[in-house]
């Protein structure tokens, strides 16, 4: 079997968002069970690694993940999706694979076959404010006018749900996977600490990317505030410093500054530097469609304070190490104090249900499934 992976974002080394990471483990683990995999990226450049082919589109086509809004979508209609998927189309023969699969539905009119899939990584409120207000259901009724059958498939049964009952086709669950290895840092938090000039005292890091809309960095800087005099010595980390959301730094700095908490932001050279360092993760994002960060810190064994948001409260189902919090700055203050009298999970079980092996078996079931259709 062959398969390509369309992907909006760049694949490189410096990809920490959930959404490449998810390109880059499903590919790869499609490739260790011997599945030919291709991804195609709209920017970047050629690659191979770990038996799979990373290409850009053709040579002076390649568009920057965050230029597309502006370049193709700034009224998000039905000829739009068409122009898009024209623009794309001259840079792969489909005919070489078995199945295209295809990470967002702005690839809705790409090689209109049933020999292809979607991954939904953006939920309805990501959708309509990433793409513009009514986008969601401008698709929507694309769709049901459509006579094209639809595979799609989501992280989380939350949006599952949510899909199934939106488009009236059926939408599959397959939940992320984890591979902790990647994760796991040699380096001593010390000299970590040492390297990015902080202080060797309690550490809380939010390691969302700064987009504040949905991910909620102020509310994690104003509940810090509140129990600065009960935990006097601390420090904050932000990361994920995208050159696009490099403004939100500011504001985020006058909140902490407001409040007289010690806050650094800082790009790490690898995201298990962040964790390493860690006595404490907060999250405290509006909206995700899984919420790769959480699983990322819970699989460490790092105390996790959450948003009560679907997708985060079906993670915190698996281990005591998840605090689910109201979206306010007093409610996410006490669940900050209360992680430290959580016990740590010694034994780690509930991670076998996000083993990368039988997650990449789960994909070739469903596309075995697709093809014999």
């Amino acid at each position: 079997m062959k398969i390509l992976i369309v992907s909006l974002w760049e694949i490189s080394d410096n990809s920490i968002g959930g959404t490449e990471r998810y390109v880059v483990d499903l590919a790869e683990s499609l490739a260790r069970k011997g599945i030919l995999v291709d991804v195609l990226m709209l920017s970047g450049k050629y690659r191979e690694k770990l038996g799979v082919k990373y290409f850009p589109l053709e040579k002076g086509l390649d568009v920057n993940e965050y230029e597309i809004k502006n370049r193709f979508f700034s009224d998000f209609n039905n000829k739009k999706l068409s122009d898009f998927a024209e623009f794309i189309e001259g840079s792969f023969d489909a005919n070489d694979y078995d199945l295209i699969h295809l990470n967002s539905l702005l690839f809705l009119h790409l090689y209109r076959s049933s020999r292809r899939v979607f991954t939904l990584h953006e939920n309805p409120f990501e959708f309509d404010h990433n793409w513009g207000r009514g986008s969601l259901k401008k698709i929507k009724q694309i769709i049901a006018a459509d006579k094209l059958v639809h595979n799609f498939i989501v992280p989380s049964s939350h949006y599952a749900s949510k899909y199934n009952d939106l488009f009236r086709f059926s939408t599959t669950a397959i939940p992320h996977s984890i591979d902790v290895s990647r994760l796991r840092c040699a380096k001593s938090k010390e000299d970590i600490l040492r390297k990015y000039n902080l202080k060797n005292i309690l550490t809380f890091v939010v390691p969302s990317r700064m987009e504040i809309f949905q991910k909620g960095q102020d509310l994690a800087a104003k509940a810090l505030g509140m129990i600065k005099d009960d935990i006097p010595d601390f420090q904050v980390v932000f990361s994920g410093l995208d050159n696009q959301y490099i403004k939100n730094v500011e504001i985020i700095q006058n909140i902490c500054l407001s409040n007289k908490i010690k806050a650094s932001f800082l790009n790490f050279d690898n995201i298990s530097e962040a964790y390493k360092i860690a006595d404490v993760i907060i999250l405290p994002s509006k909206s995700e469609s899984f919420g790769y960060s959480a699983l990322e810190s819970l699989s460490l064994g790092k105390r996790t304070v959450l948003s009560d948001i679907p997708t985060f409260e079906e993670l915190a189902s698996y281990t005591p190490l998840a605090i689910i919090s109201r979206q306010n700055p007093e409610d996410f203050s006490k669940n900050i104090l209360r992680a430290f009298k959580v016990t740590k999970d010694e034994e780690m079980l509930w991670l076998k249900n996000f083993d990368q092996d039988e997650w990449a078996d789960k994909y070739i079931t469903y596309y075995e499934k697709l093809l014999q259709r």
